[in-house]
């Protein structure tokens, strides 16, 4: 029910129709009917496929969520990865906030919607929200997008706290003009790095890049302030 916990481990293929306060996945699972978490969504380590839908107000992601074959995955507020992977492919949706209709083939971020850590999405991405890639230990550091971003969002990297070390950026495709990428300006330090293996095709200008230390790694060369 509602104020169940469902803990998933290496179940094969589910079927049918349930709602839970929280669903935990462990090892290799795929849901293949409708899932409903009230509270969140958790994968803990493994792959977890999505061929049918699953939803949750946030997900936390440390192996590798992917929506497959028309699989549909929403959460309504935050995705947070933990060098974890989100994968979509041509066929399924991944939403990330209470807009609606997110078309097949995206990561698609509304407007109150947050992708945020460090892993990799292997997927095209519409961010009309806000992707914050996040500082922490050296390792775990790092957003790679693997497809081309477009919509009319912001990708902010976090300046490093404390005891962290900065956010590290990896662009490998298009990122439109419509997209605002802002090095943050907090703590009054600046390294961190924007790397784009494609940087004929990046359409936006970087904003708040002005600090010593933080870098631009473009092919062949690396410029830094």
């Amino acid at each position: 029910g509602a104020s169940d916990y469902a803990s998933i481990t290496n179940a094969g293929s589910i079927t049918g129709t349930g709602t839970v306060s929280q669903l935990n996945f462990t090892g290799t699972d795929t849901v293949a009917g409708t899932l409903t978490a009230v509270s969140s969504l958790i994968n803990n380590s493994g792959t977890l496929v999505v061929t049918g839908a699953v939803s949750a107000p946030n997900a936390i992601i440390v192996g590798r969520l992917a929506a497959k074959s028309g699989g549909r995955i929403g959460s309504a507020s935050v995705i947070n990865l933990l060098s974890g992977v989100l994968s979509v492919d041509g066929s399924s949706s991944v939403e990330i906030g209470t807009a609606g209709g997110a078309a097949a083939g995206l990561l698609t971020i509304d407007a109150s919607g947050q992708l945020g850590g460090d892993g990799t999405v292997a997927a095209s991405v519409l961010n009309n929200g806000t992707i914050t890639v996040g500082s922490g230990a050296a390792g775990a550091n790092t957003l790679e997008i693997i497809g081309p971003v477009t919509g009319s969002g912001t990708i902010a990297l976090q300046p490093p706290s404390v005891t962290g070390t900065a956010a590290i950026l990896q662009l490998d495709s298009s990122v439109a003009a419509s997209q605002s990428v802002d090095f943050g300006y907090y703590y009054g330090v600046g390294t961190e790095t924007l790397r784009l293996l494609d940087p004929t095709q990046f359409s936006r200008v970087v904003e708040d890049f002005w600090l010593p230390g933080e870098s631009l790694v473009l092919v062949g060369e690396t410029i830094t302030s």
